[in-house]
């Protein structure tokens, strides 16, 4: 069971670019107004080898609830782009056309797996920008 802490961002100054970064944190991530260039992480500090396996979002709305997406059920994202490369495993990318800004409610379903070691207080920051806008953050501890 996932523990979910909904964080209500602020303006503030800008956080600077990853590249002047001496390590990532998560306090840092919290600051991201907009999404960065490149993946945070590099996939060799995967070191618990967490996997993404499935993931599902649906339509809460009263007496319109249905299953949007299902990775889990065969749904296939659009492909990545090509210049991504390695990192083509950790890319999702979906379309629900102009009426998805319609849905008042959406939930998601998030499955992982991890290796042969336990992983204690895993901690995921999910944001989410429009236009290089954010319009949500969760930060999940599970």
């Amino acid at each position: 069971m996932a523990a979910v802490e909904y964080e209500q961002w602020q303006d503030g100054p800008p956080a600077p670019p990853p590249e002047q970064m001496e390590e990532i944190t998560p306090e840092y991530v919290n600051l991201l107004m907009a999404p960065t260039e490149h993946f945070l992480c590099e996939l060799e500090h995967n070191i618990y080898n967490i996997q993404f396996v499935n993931f599902k979002i649906r339509c809460l709305d009263a007496g319109q609830e249905r299953v949007l997406f299902d990775l889990g059920a065969g749904d296939l994202p659009s492909p990545p782009p090509p210049d991504i490369g390695e990192n083509a495993c950790r890319f999702i990318r979906y379309h629900f056309g102009p009426e998805f800004l319609g849905i008042q409610t959406i939930g998601t379903t998030l499955e992982f797996t991890n290796g042969e070691h336990e992983v204690h207080d895993f901690r995921m920051i999910e944001r989410h920008y429009f236009r290089d806008q954010l319009i949500t953050s969760y930060d999940f501890t599970m």
